[in-house]
C-alpha cells in the first residue's frame, strides 16, 4: 500500500463553503471541499 501525504498549499484560515462570496462554491456546484482565506503570498504543492 502507498501512501500519501496531503498538507495546505498555502497559510491561511480555513472557512465552510457556506462562507464564500462566490455561490458557485457555496452552493457546492463542483462538490464538497473547504475555503482557505490565505494570508500569505506563497502557494506550495499540495502533494509530492
Amino acid at each position: 500500500m502507498t501512501t500519501l501525504v496531503l498538507s495546505s498549499p498555502l497559510a491561511g484560515w480555513v472557512a465552510p463553503l457556506d462562507e464564500t462570496p462566490d455561490a458557485v462554491f457555496a452552493e457546492r456546484m463542483l462538490g464538497d471541499g473547504l475555503a482557505i482565506d490565505p494570508t500569505g503570498s506563497v502557494l506550495h504543492a499540495p502533494c509530492d
